[in-house]
């Protein structure tokens, strides 16, 4: 089981990343410990294990279902009633423990208590209104240069105050109760799209392919040498783990029961909200306790006739699932984004070339993404402002005509440097205009006086930009 938890791809991938997914797998790992270890007649097991499925739930909140299915589990058990009810309460006690713990602190800190994120109410709208895919999140509006805020949180607020004609700040009550509302119009009025919704969100779990999450798992398996060459993955994993259901069910039925409800109370939150690769994470492990039975089923399993047709079948049936194509479950769609994240995190670490690169790609496919229009606008002039020879390889100023939108941008900094460009495409009034505009003030105002001094365009010399006008000089002479 460690062997084929370790070696998954994916686990590796998303696991070595600074996330709130693997510290909650971790928890609810150590909770499952010690629930499955029967030894619940001590009062503190159940009680530490209230605790680590409360503090799963806080890491994160998908983990709030199957928690409550593990205060259930006492309950079928082998020992006395007594000890099967005690335990299951001070599971919960201990559960609720900390979420209520959890909310005490936010009402010491924002004057609400409040146990989970409060965006969970738009969240399960926006995963199952018309249109959504039920896969990932998918933004309406197009955010860019508005805000640092998070996406959905701010489109959940520009989109309540779209409908209610409301002015911020908004009460986040009142954005909660429309929300919810929104959602019993869902389901209430379209339960035909939403089943089939639901039935999509159900293949894509049992689906080999990981469902975009900020990251697509193919685009950067493909990049990165560590997963290319690994074939263990979600798909192989299924198959042994249901294949080997018959097998173990001869052996611990009731622990097979548990694992496979523990498999289920966790798949609610895929199907409620988003079947995305970081969301089913959790049940790698799971699967993997299962799959792992396989390796050992020689010596203790009741290898029958009936059991290996019945696991056989089970496992060709899920083979057929988990590696099939149908519909749009393998799209490529979201490459574009993965694209732009390799640029901008190349752009922050000043890494103009391989940030101009990534951009350009993005570029070649769709031309006017307005966040791709902005990196390669600005690595490209970065190349040429410290003459690197790799500006020589995206083309001359004049071949950026074909790339470069000439509709100025929100964002100031972009909007001046657009201005070098038009002053090497021969448009000096125009360029002259908008760094005048943009001296006045702001945060680009350095850089756009230092454009003026370069060009000549201002006497009134400016010790900030001085520095800015020295390199500027070779570009604008």
């Amino acid at each position: 089981a460690f062997v084929l938890y370790l070696l998954n791809p994916v686990i590796l991938f998303f696991s070595l990343q600074a996330m709130d997914m693997a510290l909650a797998i971790l928890l609810f790992l150590g909770a499952t410990r010690l629930v499955l270890a029967g030894e619940m007649d001590r009062w503190w097991k159940p009680l530490a294990t209230g605790l680590l499925a409360g503090a799963a739930c806080l890491a994160r909140p998908h983990f709030l279902p199957v928690s409550i299915l593990l205060v259930l589990i006492p309950l079928i058990q082998n020992r006395s009633w007594t000890t099967r009810f005690t335990a299951s309460g001070l599971l919960l006690a201990g559960l609720v423990l900390l979420l209520g713990l959890q909310g005490l602190v936010n009402l010491a800190h924002a004057g609400q208590f409040r146990i989970l994120p409060w965006q969970g109410a738009y969240n399960l709208y926006a995963a199952n209104r018309d249109g959504a895919n039920g896969l990932y999140y998918q933004q309406t509006i197009d955010l860019s240069g508005r805000s640092f805020m998070n996406p959905a949180r701010l489109e959940s607020e520009l989109l309540y105050q779209g409908a209610t004609g409301e002015s911020p700040p908004h009460s986040i009550e009142a954005m909660n109760r429309f929300w919810r509302a929104k959602t019993r119009e869902t389901v209430l009025e379209e339960p035909g799209r939403l089943l089939k919704l639901i039935a999509l969100k159900a293949y894509a779990v049992a689906n080999s392919h990981e469902q975009y999450n900020n990251l697509t798992f193919s685009f950067h398996k493909e990049r990165l040498l560590l997963l290319r060459y690994n074939p263990l993955g979600w798909g192989l994993l299924l198959i042994l783990a249901v294949g080997s259901i018959p097998l173990l069910w001869q052996r611990d039925r009731k622990a097979v029961m548990v694992i496979l409800l523990l498999v289920c109370g966790y798949s609610v939150s895929l199907l409620l909200y988003y079947a995305s690769a970081r969301f089913r994470l959790p049940l790698v492990p799971l699967l993997t306790v299962l799959a792992a039975g396989v390796f050992t089923c020689r010596k203790r399993a009741d290898l029958s006739g009936p059991v290996l047709v019945a696991s056989l079948l089970l496992a060709l049936l899920s083979g057929l699932i988990t590696f099939s194509s149908f519909g749009s479950i393998r799209d490529r769609d979201t490459y574009v984004q993965d694209r732009l994240l390799m640029a901008n995190a190349n752009a922050d670490v000043g890494n103009d070339a391989q940030a101009a690169r990534w951009a350009l790609e993005v570029l070649e496919d769709h031309p006017h993404r307005r966040e791709a229009q902005r990196i390669y606008t600005i690595s490209y002039f970065n190349l040429r402002l410290i003459q690197s020879p790799e500006a020589a390889t995206f083309g001359s100023w004049e071949e950026q005509r074909r790339l470069i939108s000439r509709t100025p941008a929100t964002d100031p900094v972009q909007d001046v440097i657009l201005g070098v460009y038009f002053w090497q495409w021969g448009e000096r009034d125009r360029a002259a205009a908008i760094w005048q505009a943009a001296a006045t003030g702001g945060s680009a105002s350095d850089l756009a006086r230092a454009c003026l001094e370069a060009t000549g365009l201002s006497r009134e010399a400016s010790p900030e930009s001085s520095p800015l006008k020295l390199a500027l000089e070779h570009l604008l002479d």
